[in-house]
């Protein structure tokens, strides 16, 4: 046994082993889990390399061990166990260590641009995460808002898929998947090649995605046909939950003339609202869908009247 190594007492202190190579490895353990590996190390009298390997394989097992994942894309779930473990861990780094990409950052979860490449896959994801949330950076119920997002997505976007009028014009996010660690929560959803209408009222989309969206079967449309997918999708929707924030930076207008709801957390599922409240709940689902219908069609003008002047 080495004779500099500090025998645990019954009340484990870390700061014992401050001078040790693998201090830092047991800062990484639950103070009860660092006790007992500790010990246990000490009883077969592991030499300090021994100890380090030892608490590395205890480490990586906790992480993989918490590695929580649910795929809802028919493609990503036909890779191999090992090719989705690899795909998720190379995403994780990405996300921590790789400031560039950013798409946005809203109240509970920023979003960042993400290549995927596995196997034959290679396509573009949008990652929204919330990186291991504090009480002070971020409460129970924003966090529960956020990853609970993925499922309406996907509930949306199922119930949509089955309806007999499903329209082109007006959609969700194809969501992917669902991962959770001890490190971070993030989903990875249908990247959109577009801007919100925000954008577009500030200016801030250029011409060359205007004139597309000129040029798309939307802008083709009577406003009474327009509306009309907007109220279909809508009561599709709204048969799954209100959405909650609708705004113009949770409109997005893609540059081929698809019109995508973003952003569902702040969403009720509907039977999660109290009943007795029906009035309440049908004058809000109503406000969800004539402001949806007002935002898209001054959008639309503003897209026209800038290439004019433009030309």
């Amino acid at each position: 046994m080495n004779p500099e190594r500090k025998q645990t007492t019954p009340d484990f202190d870390i700061e014992d082993y401050v001078d040790t190579p693998y201090y830092s490895l047991l800062h990484q353990l639950p103070n009860t889990l660092a006790t007992r590996h500790i010990k246990f190390a000490e009883a077969k009298q592991m030499n300090e390399h021994e100890t380090m390997n030892y608490l590395t394989s205890i480490i990586e097992a906790r992480h993989e061990a918490m590695i929580q994942y649910e795929i809802s894309d028919e493609q990503l779930a036909k890779l191999s166990n090992e090719e989705k473990e690899e795909f998720f861990k190379q995403l994780q780094s990405t996300i921590l260590n790789n400031p560039d990409n950013y798409l946005g950052t809203g109240v509970t979860a920023k979003v960042k641009k993400y290549q995927l490449s596995a196997e034959d896959l290679f396509f573009d994801l949008a990652i929204k995460y919330i990186v291991t949330p504090t009480p002070t950076t971020l409460t129970a119920e924003q966090e529960h808002n956020a990853i609970s997002e993925i499922e309406r997505l996907r509930t949306i976007e199922e119930a949509e898929l089955i309806h007999p009028k499903r329209s082109k014009y007006i959609r969700v996010p194809h969501p992917y998947f669902f991962l959770h660690t001890e490190k971070i929560d993030s989903y990875g959803m249908e990247f959109i090649d577009g801007y919100t209408m925000k954008q577009i009222f500030k200016q801030l989309a250029p011409q060359e995605y205007l004139k597309q969206i000129c040029k798309s079967s939307l802008i083709s449309l009577s406003e009474k046909e327009r509306n009309g997918y907007i109220e279909r999708f809508f009561k599709t929707m709204h048969e799954i939950c209100l959405h909650g924030d609708i705004k113009p930076k949770n409109i997005m207008l893609s540059r081929d003339g698809v019109i995508y709801i973003i952003d569902f957390g702040q969403s009720k599922m509907i039977h999660n609202i109290p009943a007795g409240n029906n009035e309440r709940i049908e004058n809000l689902k109503s406000d969800e869908i004539k402001s949806t219908q007002i935002i898209i069609q001054i959008a639309l003008q503003k897209a026209i009247e800038m290439i004019r002047i433009a030309d």
